[in-house]
Formats: structure tokens, C-alpha cells, sequence
């Protein structure tokens, strides 16, 4: 097919926009304790400036403004000396400027100078007691990150712009973008001169890749950007542009480049994908008189000519933004409605497995004895004899608490995925009835707990997995009755949310992507039964699920916790493999950059003491259900090996999608897994000795105190040795005090000066990055900078070091203070505790294994140890007066028998020369 790629350049419509915020009116700028300033302006005759160490919080009077039909707000703030800083931004309903409840998000301050920020209102986090967007009384700004050190920052305010509808893409916007060309090793598209256009001419994948270390990129999207026409035949394989008066013509087929007529050498066969000619990416650059080029991490690279157009640190949230803008195919409902039409009829299942797929899996599984396992195992928990089968259906009528509730209707949902499963797969139409009684009940419900969207969300994918296999044989009024559970306790209700009439979610967590699951597979599943509803609720959560997958970029890292991954990596995979069934494309959205590796931070995350439960969670197996599909869809079969194994040995449960996603092993393949790991924007560093029970883990974490779900625990250090959990997190303990749990004094971490409850002992919006992380096959050490983790601290570092042949873990703490202080090192453990030569070594016991804890560096400290009451764990710490400097280590090893335990285990010397002998 012969195309010319000019005519699908994206085209789109602005709506007109409106000033919510007018920084013209110096009378409004003075009311509310900012200054009006001439110097800093961009769109205004000026601007408002904020000093951030005089003022913690600024009011803007609104009077009650209705924001129920806005969709965008775009601002801009110009930084002076503000760089890294943040703020919350709130529309709030309080006309007096409380604090009561309204919606609210974190703005970030990427770099000095002007910062421009798009935000998409109806999907702003409610919080407290919200009265709708049509009575907005104020907007807050509370200054949360403010610098302490240089001089005094100040953030200068434009006016404030709102849009009903439609708005210029972000990348429309960005005047480092004109004359340049992105693209994206994960993306189809490309952006050329800020304007994006397809890859291909048919959907086929074209993406830029790598190939004997030579980057190649297409040719065809730049020219249909920049040049004046630009052919691509898929079939011939040919691309031919007029560029400066020049007509050029190319071919796979040849290394010659036609120029008005007459051949010149190329030096190269351009190569194929997707029906589009690539090239190297020096020769475009040159070709069309680019001098630079930048390549991130998460695989963006951008052609143009100016030296340094982005940072990757600094400028994260932007080079995100041009990611998704080349990764995601941001199609419209009505397509995705068609593409659902197209291949499936309003009888035939088309969530996951077709129903011929489901057929065969039923073959499978009497021919294929691992499946046929697996599938026994199954039964043993939800067959027909089974207690969870015997069970009564979940009842409306039972007093709960919302968190109860959330349960039972979690365990409710995983119920009905595990019968609906068991139907399709068997055939017994008694697990067809078990599972539709269930749903029947749920029918009953006037709410599904939308005070917690996450368990709307579980319940929805559940319900709506199990009509789409099942309402085949239900009768009329069962049908019925569940299609109108989904339309009024989770489609208007998603709805709603979407719209901001409700509680919202914050963008991007783990309750996002467990919502945008359920919500589409409701969608999916009566798009013919409620095919306007669902036309809305696929436009929003294509719209809400890309910010999900940012959370993965660009290492599969997950910063809120293992057990949040299990949570949002289940939901986003569902909802992919949901979308290339019904409708046969996943739009882009398996390519996110980080997601296909996501899994890898699932098993580097975990020991036989079951997952690093850091940020609130309890110390169990990680749940890997997701395995086989991300080895299927990723090609890596790691994951399928692994699932495998931990399944063969009982280290993991079965579950309904080892079934319905099943992959045989290979029994060929050897699984080579690192023994060390670094996610930095996770703030995790994970270093091992190897991969059996008894070898050493230990785990370093950084990261952001305010992350979702996160504690103040930055330094937080995890300690397994010879099999046993010798440093443990308290975080999932439930007999422990939220706040102990939630505070640095009951993490593995130090603390300077602590402050008592219910202060905070760390700062709330400290970012402690991993700065280093350096290694060999017997020594290796990761470091974190804790500068910003307590306002008494100039400069701080903990590095956790294993070393000795990877069999001893050092922990070193090297702090200037800013003035006399007290530091507490804390850590807790199961084990049983005995202080020796004069405190400064401790013995730690768990039957016959033997940890010795070596006070190193600081002749003050000694180790104090005392029962933390209801739980197992002893406090193990250290408390110590510090006049302005601090280098304090603890060295620790499993001493076995026959061994010196009076050996000394560690030579102190300063973090910055561990890696000497590198």
C-alpha cells in the first residue's frame, strides 16, 4: 500500500481558554500575602511572587467558582533559587481558607526559571470532606519542600487558564520541541516539529531499535514533519520525499540513495519494520542538519540543535510526557467500541480467552500433566468439596468497617475468578452456579465500598470476568440482575469519579490501576448491554491508566511497596491482555517503558522470609500469578521458569491465571538471575550473596518519603542471613501502633534529634537518592544521601557495604551536623538479644544461628536493647550525643560453629573510599 504519511499527521482542537486567575489585579496578589513583581512575567503584566521561607501558605479567595465543566488548568511559575522545591496545590471548598477538604495534588518545581504545568482537574486526588467541583472556595498553596540552603527561593505565578474540553497536546507546547525530532525505542510514533505522527501507515509496529550497536530510526515520520511530501510504499518497501527542492527516493532493496534522478552510494541497506525503511540515527541527524542528539534512559531520543535540551533527572515528568505521547496510540472510544465489534458478536466472550480459547484450554489440561497439577491444586482450594465452595455467598446484612468490608469483598471477587475459571476449564456448570450466586449477592449490594474505590474496582473485574464466561447459560433475570449491579456500583460510579463528583483517587497508584481495571472490563463486557456508558468510560480510563505505567518507568521499579506492586501490576496486565482480546490491540500500552521488566523487581524483591515489605506491608510470598503472561507477552522465559519452580516446590499457591494463562516450561532454558539490583527511582538498592535460603540478602532503601503509601524511612535497611530474617520491617505488624510503624524510629534507620510523636522524626518530603552503587563478585556496596532527611543535618550519607567474600554486611552512617546533636541508629529483630564487651557488640540468636553486630567508628556508641510490646521483634539501637561529625558503622555476620566470635569483623574507613578497590 502506497501512502503518503503527510495526511496522518495528528490534527486537534483547542477549546477556547478562560482565566480562572488573574495575576493583572495587584489587589488580589497583595490579599493574599504575595507580592506583585514586574520583573518575572510571561503571559500577565506581571506576576505573583511567593517567598517561600516567609510565607508557608498562600489563600486565593475563589467565591465559590463553578469548575464542574473544566476539563485542563494550565499555569506557569517562574523559579528563582526554588529548584526541587514542592507545594500542595488545593481547590478547596472552604470559602475561609481551611483546610477541610477539597482537591489536591504536588507540584514540583523540576528547575529555575519558568515551569510550565498542565493538570487535568476532574482527575485531582479528593481529600477530606469534598462539596463538588461547582463550589470551589479557595485555592491553597502550601509550601511542603522549601531549600534551606543559598538564597531565599521565591516562585513567581502566572495567571491561571482553564478549558472546558479540548486542549494543545503537551508536547505542542514545549519551544525546546520546534524543529526537533522524538522518538521512542518503546513507541510507533514520533513527534516531529511538535507535531506527532505515526511510525507506519497501517499500525504495524515500527520502532526504533539497536542492532550491533548502531541506533536506527525512521526516516518517513521526519520527512512528512518537515519536508514538503513524503511516500511510503509498505509492500514496495520504498520511501520517497521532496526535502530543499530535492526529490530523494529510497529502497530496503538497495545501498543507493536516488537525488532528482541520479543514484549516489549510501554505504548502507536501509532495514525494514513494521513496512517502513529505517535508518541510522547519525544519518538522519546529518541528513537533515541536526546537531545534536539525546538519548534517556527510558528510551527517548531527540534529534535537534540545541546542546543539553533535557536533563533526565530534572526534566523526569516532562521526558515522561514524550514517552507516552510516542508509546501510547491514545485511540478514541469509538474506535476501541468497533475494534470490540469487529471481532467478537454481543454472545461471545471476549474478556481474556475467547471462548474457543477456553476450549482448548479445557483439552489442555487432560493432555498436559503440569496444567492437569495445576488444576488439581486449584480444586483443592475452590472445587466442589472445598471449604471456599461450601461457603456461603457474601451477605449485605453483616456490620463492617470499610477496611472489613474491602476484605470480604476481596476475598468475594478472587472467589468468583477462581469458579468462573474452574467452569470454563472443567465444564461443571456446579461451578458456574457457585460462582453466579456469588455475583447474585454482590447484586444486593447498594455500594461496593466506593468510599474505597480499589474494592469497586476488585469486585468489578471479578463480576465482569464471570458474566462475560457465563451469562451464556444464565437466564434473563440473573443476567439482569448482575448487568445492573455493574451499571449502579461501578460504571456510574467510575463515572462519577472520572468526572470529579466523587472521591478520586491519586493519579497513578496502585487504586488507579486496580479501578481502570475493573472499569474496563465492565466496559468491555456491556458495551452492547450499555454501549453510551460504556463509550464514556473507555474514553476515561484510556485517558486515567497511562499515568499507571509511569510508575514502572524506566526500570520496572515500583516505589510503593512489593504489595502494592502484586496489586497494580495484576490490574495493569489484566487490563492489557483485556484489550488485545476484545479488541485485538493493546494501544500501545505493553510497551510502556519499565512495565516488561516489572516482574524482575518482584523476584529480586523477595527471599524464602517471603517479600521486603517496606511501606506498610506484611512479610509474605509475593503473589507472581502475572508470571506466565509476562513471560509470554514479554518473551523472557525467566519468568515462566520461575513461576514454575516456585509452584513445583509449594513456595507459591496456584491461582485461576496460572490456569487461564498457562505456559509450559521449557526445561532447556537455565535461569542466570544478577545477584545484585539497583532501582533508583525507587530508591531500593538489593545486594545478595547468591540465590539459595541460607545466602545473605540485604537491602538499602532511599526513595521519597511522601510515595504513596510511603513511611518515613529513608536508610531503612533489611538484613537476611543463614535463612533468617535477622533486620526485619515492622511495617505489616497490626498489633504495632500505626504511628510507630508510619515514623523513622520504628524503621532500620537513624534519626537525628528525634522529634516525639506525633512529629514527624524524618522530613515528610525528603528524597534520599541512591548515589552509588558499586560491586565485584566479592564485594560489593550501595550508598544513600540522607542530607535532606532532617533539617539538622548538612551532609549525610549511609552506605551498606557487603564485603569479606559477600559474608559481612556493614552499615556506616556519615553525618556533619549543622549544630550539637543526638542520633538514634535503631533496628529491629526477631532474633534474641545479648550485649557483650561492654555493649558494643550484640549477639543476636534465632535457634541455632548466631548474628554478631560489631560497633565500629564512634567511641560513644553502645548498642541498648528492649522488647517491643505485642510483637516478636526487640528494639536494638543506639543512642549517642554527636558534637558536629558522625562516622558510626555496624558490622555484622553470621558466626557459625568452630568460628571466633571475638574476631573483629571490619576495619572502619570512610564511604568514599570503598570503591577504591574497584
Amino acid at each position: 500500500m502506497k501512502k503518503n504519511l503527510r495526511s496522518m499527521i495528528e490534527s486537534w482542537q483547542e477549546s477556547s481558554a478562560q482565566i480562572l486567575v488573574d495575576m493583572n489585579q495587584y489587589d488580589l496578589i497583595e490579599s493574599t500575602g504575595m507580592k506583585p513583581d514586574l520583573a518575572h512575567k510571561k503571559n500577565a503584566h506581571m506576576s505573583a511572587a511567593w517567598r517561600l521561607r516567609e510565607l508557608d501558605r498562600v489563600v486565593i479567595p475563589m467565591g465559590g467558582s463553578d469548575l464542574s465543566g473544566v476539563r485542563y488548568l494550565t499555569f506557569s511559575v517562574c523559579a528563582a533559587g526554588a529548584m526541587g522545591a514542592s507545594f500542595r496545590l488545593t481547590f478547596s471548598n472552604s470559602h475561609t481558607g481551611e483546610s477541610t477538604g477539597g482537591y489536591e495534588t504536588t507540584i514540583c518545581i523540576a528547575k529555575d526559571g519558568w515551569n510550565d504545568y498542565r493538570l487535568e482537574i476532574p482527575f485531582l486526588h479528593s481529600t477530606g470532606k469534598c462539596a463538588g467541583w461547582n463550589d470551589i472556595g479557595s485555592i491553597i498553596f502550601e509550601a511542603l519542600n522549601v531549600p534551606t540552603e543559598g538564597r531565599s527561593p521565591v516562585l513567581y505565578f502566572d495567571s491561571f487558564y482553564v478549558y472546558e474540553s479540548e486542549i494543545a497536546p503537551v508536547y505542542a507546547r514545549i519551544p525546546e520541541l520546534k524543529g526537533a525530532a522524538v522518538f521512542s525505542k518503546t513507541g510507533n510514533f514520533s513527534i516531529i516539529d511538535r507535531k506527532r505522527i505515526p511510525n507506519s501507515i497501517d499500525d504495524s509496529e515500527a520502532k526504533p531499535f539497536e542492532e550491533k550497536g548502531v541506533l536506527w530510526l525512521p526516516m518517513a515520520p521526519v520527512a512528512a514533519g518537515i519536508a514538503f511530501s513524503c511516500v511510503v510504499d509498505n509492500r514496495a518497501l520504498t520511501l520517497s520525499f521532496t526535502y530543499r527542492r530535492k526529490k530523494y527516493a529510497f529502497s530496503a532493496n538497495s545501498n543507493r540513495v536516488t537525488v532528482d534522478g541520479v543514484e549516489s552510494p549510501l554505504g548502507f541497506f536501509p532495514k525494514e519494520r513494521g513496512g517502513i525503511l529505517f535508518f541510522p540515527a547519525d544519518y538522519v541527524r546529518e541528513f537533515f542538519r541536526w546537531r545534536q542528539i539525546f538519548v534517556d534512559g527510558m528510551g527517548l531520543i531527540i534529534l535537534s540543535n540545541r546542546k543539553n535540551i533535557f536533563q533526565s533527572g530534572r526534566d523526569s515528568a516532562i521526558l515522561w510526557q514524550l514517552v507516552a505521547a510516542t508509546t501510547f496510540h491514545r485511540p478514541e472510544a469509538d474506535r476501541v467500541l468497533s475494534d470490540l465489534r469487529r471481532r467478537f458478536s454481543a454472545s461471545r466472550g471476549r474478556l481474556l480467552l475467547s471462548y474457543d480459547e477456553l476450549m482448548q484450554l479445557r483439552r489442555k489440561a487432560k493432555e498436559e500433566p503440569t496444567l492437569a497439577g495445576y488444576l488439581k491444586a486449584l480444586k483443592a482450594e475452590y472445587g466442589t468439596t472445598s471449604e471456599a465452595f461450601k461457603s456461603e455467598p457474601i451477605v449485605t446484612a453483616k456490620p463492617r468497617t470499610a477496611q472489613a468490608l474491602a476484605d470480604d469483598l476481596a476475598l468475594s471477587a478472587e472467589k468468583i475468578i477462581a469458579f468462573s475459571t474452574l467452569y470454563r476449564v472443567t465444564g461443571d456448570k456446579k461451578y458456574c452456579e457457585r460462582a453466579a450466586l456469588e455475583c447474585e449477592a454482590l447484586g444486593n449490594f447498594k455500594d461496593w465500598n466506593s468510599q474505597l474505590m480499589s474494592s469497586v474496582g476488585t469486585v468489578a473485574l471479578a463480576v465482569a470476568i464471570c458474566y462475560d464466561w457465563c451469562h451464556h447459560v444464565w437466564s434473563e433475570g440473573r443476567k439482569a440482575i448482575v448487568e445492573r449491579a455493574l451499571l449502579r456500583n461501578a460504571m456510574r460510579v467510575g463515572l462519577e469519579c472520572y468526572d470529579g463528583k466523587r472521591h478520586m483517587w491519586i493519579a497513578g497508584g496502585t487504586a488507579a490501576a486496580v479501578v481502570n481495571a475493573g472499569m474496563l472490563a465492565t466496559a468491555l463486557a456491556l458495551a452492547d448491554i450499555y454501549p453510551e456508558t460504556a463509550l464514556k468510560l473507555i474514553n476515561r480510563v484510556l485517558r486515567n491508566v497511562e499515568a499507571c505505567f509511569a510508575a514502572y518507568a524506566p526500570d520496572g521499579g515500583y516505589s510503593e511497596g512489593v504489595a502494592a506492586w502484586e496489586k497494580s501490576s495484576r490490574s495493569l496486565a489484566l487490563l492489557i491482555a483485556m484489550l488485545q482480546k476484545a479488541c485485538g490491540s493493546d494501544y500501545g500500552l505493553a510497551s510502556a517503558p519499565g512495565f516488561a521488566a516489572t516482574g524482575y523487581f518482584a523476584i529480586a524483591t523477595e527471599t524464602a522470609n517471603g517479600m521486603w515489605n517496606f511501606h506498610n506491608s506484611a512479610a509474605e510470598a509475593t503473589d507472581t500469578s502475572m508470571m506466565f503472561w509476562l513471560g509470554e507477552q514479554y518473551g523472557d522465559a525467566t519468568y515462566t521458569t520461575l513461576r514454575h519452580q516456585q509452584l513445583a516446590s509449594g513456595a507459591k499457591r496456584v491461582s485461576p491465571f496460572d490456569i487461564l494463562f498457562y505456559a509450559p516450561l521449557d526445561e532447556s532454558f537455565k535461569v542466570a538471575l544478577p545477584q545484585d539490583t539497583v532501582y533508583r527511582k525507587a530508591g531500593l538498592a538489593i545486594m545478595r550473596s547468591g540465590w539459595e535460603k541460607d545466602d545473605t540478602f540485604v537491602g538499602l532503601h532511599g526513595g521519597a518519603n511522601d510515595e504513596v503509601n510511603g513511611d518515613l524511612d529513608a536508610g531503612s535497611v533489611i538484613l537476611d542471613m543463614a535463612g533468617v530474617r535477622f533486620f526485619a520491617e515492622t511495617g505489616g505488624i497490626e498489633t504495632l501502633p500505626v504511628m510507630m510503624r508510619r515514623r523513622a524510629a520504628g524503621q532500620n534507620t537513624i534519626v537525628v534529634n528525634p522529634a516525639a510523636e506525633p512529629a514527624p522524626d524524618q522530613a515528610p518530603h525528603a528524597n534520599a537518592k541512591i548515589v552509588e552503587m558499586k560491586g565485584r563478585k566479592d564485594h560489593i556496596y550501595a550508598v544513600v544521601d540522607m542530607t535532606d532527611t532532617n533539617k539538622d543535618i548538612l551532609r549525610g550519607k549511609r552506605g551498606v557495604m557487603l564485603t569479606d567474600n559477600r559474608t559481612t554486611v556493614v552499615i556506616q552512617d556519615e553525618l556533619v551536623l549543622k549544630a550539637p546533636g543526638e542520633i538514634l541508629w535503631t533496628v529491629y529483630t526477631p532474633a534474641e538479644v545479648e550485649l557483650l564487651n561492654g555493649a558494643k557488640i550484640a549477639k543476636l540468636t534465632v535457634g541455632e544461628k548466631v548474628l554478631k553486630c560489631q560497633i565500629g567508628g564512634f567511641g560513644k556508641a553502645k548498642f541498648a536493647a528492649e522488647k517491643v510490646e505485642n510483637s516478636d521483634l526487640t528494639r536494638l539501637y543506639i543512642k549517642a550525643e554527636v558534637k558536629d561529625r558522625l562516622r558510626l558503622s555496624v558490622a555484622a555476620k553470621v558466626i557459625g560453629e568452630g568460628e571466633d566470635f571475638a574476631q573483629k569483623l571490619y576495619d572502619v574507613t570512610p564511604i568514599s573510599t570503598w570503591g577504591d578497590a574497584e
